[in-house]
């Protein structure tokens, strides 16, 4: 069990170390209060500060392989924080099936132990790897689903962040009104809980839907 949680600290602070030099959209889904004797000590620092993107495609099995784990031997916060935290290189990377898989695994993981929180982040996190594989109305049903559980435990911050990827989707697929109301919303949201780049983002889906409607200017 001692090395198993060794192992289990060493990876996640590995793949932490590694998205805080990843250029690229974040979507915060990893739980930070969750650091399980982090002892980081990294075999190979160059490559995970000079080259990240390089680093987890080397590892990218291994992390999927330790997601499962974790959910398996009742591990839920560690499941769902190497997901979430593996979710901007799945992104980045266009692993959008492994998004899916890990996010799905700790989803389940969360729900065997009535973690509500945890369920509503991995949510965020399925639907917006649905998003990318292209199944928009079970990525809009499932990103609903999270803004809904979001509110209900009192996540402002993470509600906000779904209804930027809502109105997103709602672009996507032609539905320019309720897009609108959503970006204009997400904004505002995102402004409040100062969320000030995922902020932009909605401003970009915004404008985009403003110009699918016409209003260039």
């Amino acid at each position: 069990a001692g090395d198993c949680g060794a192992l289990l600290g060493r990876g996640l602070a590995l793949l932490r170390q590694a998205q805080a030099r990843l250029d690229c959209e974040r979507f915060h889904l990893d739980d930070r209060t969750h650091s399980p004797a982090l002892d980081a000590g990294p075999a190979d620092p160059h490559t995970i500060t000079a080259r990240p993107v390089d680093w987890f495609a080397a590892e990218r099995e291994a992390v999927g392989v330790l997601v499962s784990a974790c959910a398996d031997a009742g591990l839920v916060a560690s499941a769902r924080a190497l997901a979430g935290c593996a979710a901007d290189f799945y992104e980045h990377g266009g692993f959008y099936d492994d998004w899916r898989r890990t996010a799905r695994t700790a989803l389940a993981a969360c729900r065997r132990i009535g973690d509500r929180p945890g369920e509503a982040t991995m949510l965020r996190g399925l639907g917006s790897s649905l998003v990318e594989i292209g199944d928009a109305d079970a990525a809009l049903s499932t990103l609903r689903d999270a803004r809904d559980l979001a509110l209900a435990v009192g996540d402002t911050e993470g509600a906000a962040m779904t209804g930027k990827d809502i109105a997103f989707v709602l672009g996507l697929t032609g539905r320019l009104d309720e897009a609108e109301a959503e970006a204009r919303s997400a904004v505002l949201d995102l402004d409040r809980v100062g969320r000030h780049a995922t902020r932009s983002l909605a401003l970009t889906t915004l404008g985009f839907v403003r110009r699918q409607r016409g209003d260039t200017a």
